[in-house]
């Protein structure tokens, strides 16, 4: 796939030997226009985990009742050039972008129109937004699409694994490759790589962190926005991506574990039991984490301080990450469960059947996807 790179790409890349290669930059000529000039915040939801910190939370907003009607906003239709849909959508001025293996497609909320579609090589996570640009990673590059039309405003030959979504911070798109891999959001040259291998994903606040093996021991590690580690950790048997808030790094772990780190150092402040099999991420607010059920029965509302279990509610079975919304939170299980944040107590249900990822809160929508057939719904 060649084309001719960007003047400013070639002399970012190729100047004064900060960067080990000049040809990591799929560019197009003319220079796209992306102008990393506003923060994500003016978005419902940017990416996957709500924010690059993946904190899965949202200021309080209305939510729709608890009789709310279902509508499909997207439809699977391979031969039909559907869309079949693996991440979560992303949202932002009244339009999901959701990504799938046979397009990307961007819908409007109000009517469900579909506004514009892209065909992907092979994506399966969810896109992120940033800079006025829709970022979409595929098993073999990154790409920035116009959100007026979905055309390329620019390729990265970065691929990224099947489990870690992108993540903008700042001017910088972060790409779980393997490791983790540093774009710039404007012109999409490689800024840096991580040194670590089979990373599953990553997390982004005042440093990155990344899950993956580093000289063979599966660990947490964290780099400075220029790429520099700046420590590491002893972490096994992580299948989620880590959660930043209020200086922890929160790491759930298969074995039953939730491990917590501080996020300047990556020392341990403490360790707690939960159920086992957990495969998603905690989402963190105010005094809680709270940890899906995993393969056990109870979502746990866990004190950030002590690490010490303040309640339990029994959901089920769950691979779903948590969302808070406000001063509560919506658990997964037999539909969907929105709890007092402090106490665990059930204030509303949403008994929608095959729900199979995290609910994505919108003022007065709920987008989630359906595992049976992997389109995406609408609660309103």
């Amino acid at each position: 796939m060649a084309s001719t790179p960007t003047r400013r790409s070639v002399l970012a890349a190729c100047g004064a030997g900060a960067l080990s290669g000049c040809s990591n930059v799929l560019g197009l000529n003319p220079p796209p226009d992306i102008e990393c000039t506003a923060s994500t915040e003016g978005y419902a939801w940017p990416m996957a985990g709500g924010a690059a910190d993946r904190s899965s939370r949202r200021h309080a907003i209305n939510m729709p009742s608890a009789d709310a009607g279902r509508r499909r906003l997207s439809r699977t239709n391979s031969a039909g050039r559907g869309l079949s849909s693996f991440g979560t959508p992303v949202v932002g001025d009244g339009t999901a972008y959701v990504v799938g293996d046979v397009k990307v497609g961007a819908y409007d909320l109000l009517t469900g129109e579909e506004r514009w579609a892209f065909e992907p090589d092979g994506a399966s996570v969810s896109p992120a937004l940033g800079c006025g640009t829709l970022y979409v990673a595929t098993h073999r590059e990154t790409l920035a699409l116009s959100l007026d039309d979905g055309s390329v405003l620019w390729r990265a030959d970065v691929g990224t694994t099947h489990f870690g979504s992108p993540a903008v911070f700042d001017d910088t798109v972060y790409v779980s490759s393997g490791g983790v891999t540093a774009l710039d959001a404007e012109t999409g040259e490689r800024r840096w790589d991580s040194s670590s291998q089979n990373g599953t994903a990553l997390a982004v606040a005042d440093k990155v962190y990344g899950y993956g093996h580093y000289e063979g021991t599966e660990s947490i590690a964290a780099f400075t926005h220029d790429g520099d580690e700046a420590w590491r950790t002893e972490v096994a048997e992580v299948a989620s991506t880590p959660t930043v808030a209020d200086g922890t790094v929160y790491v759930a772990k298969r074995n039953g574990k939730l491990t917590a780190l501080d996020a300047a150092d990556g020392t341990v402040e403490w360790r707690a039991e939960t159920e086992w099999g957990v495969y998603s991420s905690p989402a963190v607010a105010d005094e809680r984490v709270v940890v899906s059920a995993g393969n056990g029965e109870e979502a746990l509302g866990i004190d950030t301080e002590t690490g010490e279990v303040q309640w339990r509610f029994e959901t089920g079975l769950s691979t779903v990450a948590p969302t808070v919304v406000g001063d509560s939170v919506i658990v997964h299980g037999a539909g969907y469960h929105l709890l007092d944040l402090e106490t665990g107590e059930r204030l509303r249900h949403w008994p929608v059947q095959h729900a199979g990822s995290q609910a994505v809160v919108v003022d007065s929508m709920i987008l989630y996807r359906a595992f049976t057939v992997s389109d995406i719904f609408l609660l309103q």
